[in-house]
């Protein structure tokens, strides 16, 4: 296995972001183009935003890095934020304008984590920035139908309000 091969190799620039290292980060990035991907197709910000690092994905948002890039799974930063929990972290990267009708390999969006999790402030946000609670999973099953399958009555009422 060469070393561009092993998943546990990381860039100096990608430990910087995964230890939150804002001043080695800042040292390193400009002679580093932030569209690098790992071995996974994850870029800087999938990797900050998985591991809940407010600061550092606020830096790469302010250098304008692509907040809608999807993994090999699919996913964007926006969904490994949520699926991991990082609450304030999701909200950071809907607020920059982050696309939350992304969905990943199996269809899924990231409302649908919000609906398990009964994460109804995010939910909302997310609906305010344009998240469609009736966009279908692989599975055919809207966010809506989801939440009104598991009697959320108030993520129903947040994802009902939802205009096209």
């Amino acid at each position: 296995m060469t070393e561009e091969d092993d998943l546990y190799h990381h860039s100096e620039l990608e430990i910087a972001v995964l230890q939150n290292n804002i001043e080695q980060f800042c040292e390193m990035v400009d002679n580093t183009a932030l569209d690098q991907r790992s071995d996974s197709g994850s870029t800087l910000l999938h990797k900050a935003a998985g591991a809940g690092h407010e600061e550092m994905v606020t830096e790469l948002i302010d250098r304008e890095i692509d907040l809608d890039v999807q993994n090999k799974g699919g996913k964007t930063a926006l969904h490994l934020a949520i699926d991991e929990g990082h609450h304030d972290v999701a909200e950071r990267i809907v607020l920059a304008g982050a696309d939350p009708n992304i969905q990943d390999d199996s269809g899924t969006v990231p409302l649908f984590k919000l609906i398990y999790r009964g994460d109804v402030e995010l939910a909302k946000l997310m609906v305010e920035y344009g998240a469609d609670p009736h966009i279908e999973s692989d599975g055919g099953m809207s966010p809506l139908e989801v939440a009104e399958n598991i009697d959320a009555e108030e993520m129903v009422e947040v994802l009902s309000r939802y205009q096209n």
